[in-house]
């Protein structure tokens, strides 16, 4: 596990926008700060999209982990894979 503190380190070194994706493949991710990003998601085969403007303090940790996560929910894609 990394400290909180190197954690902070390697946000504040992304280059932005980065992607991410769901290990299920159904939900995509454009994150374009640590406080914004646009979701393109599926049901079934309809495709929905969605902004969101982190405003809570739980709305941030839920970007921070988008980013940082391990690998087990969350996987880094090209931004040739995100759903245009």
């Amino acid at each position: 596990m990394v400290p909180s503190d190197s954690k902070k380190l390697i946000l504040e070194d992304m280059f932005f926008p980065q992607y991410r994706k769901y290990v299920n493949g159904k939900n995509f991710f454009k994150i374009f700060s640590p406080f914004a990003f646009e979701e393109v998601y599926f049901i079934g085969k309809k495709q929905y999209r969605r902004s969101f403007q982190a405003k809570t303090y739980t709305d941030k940790m839920e970007i921070r982990d988008l980013l940082l996560n391990d690998g087990l929910l969350v996987i880094s894609i090209e931004a040739s894979e995100f759903p245009g």
